[in-house]
């Protein structure tokens, strides 16, 4: 899993086409923003999002890093 979002409004199949690797984190409706990609706080098993700076719980049973090379999407 790359990236969690959640949407507080409803997004068009050609959207999430458009916003598939990344999404600006200010984006009108976008209630939770996980990147998942190592740049988030990560604070006594929680993580901050990068959309309202709210915290998720991990629970402690992950750990979240950069990959050494990008996942190809074909």
């Amino acid at each position: 899993m790359s990236e969690v979002r959640v949407w507080s409004v409803v997004r068009t199949e050609n959207q999430l086409k458009q916003n598939m690797l990344g999404v600006d984190p200010t984006s009108e409706g976008l209630a939770l923003y996980y990147k998942l990609d190592g740049t988030e706080i990560q604070e006594d098993g929680k993580i901050k999002d990068a959309a309202k700076g709210l915290n998720g719980t991990t629970g402690g049973s992950i750990t979240i890093k950069t990959l050494d090379a990008p996942i190809a999407i074909n």
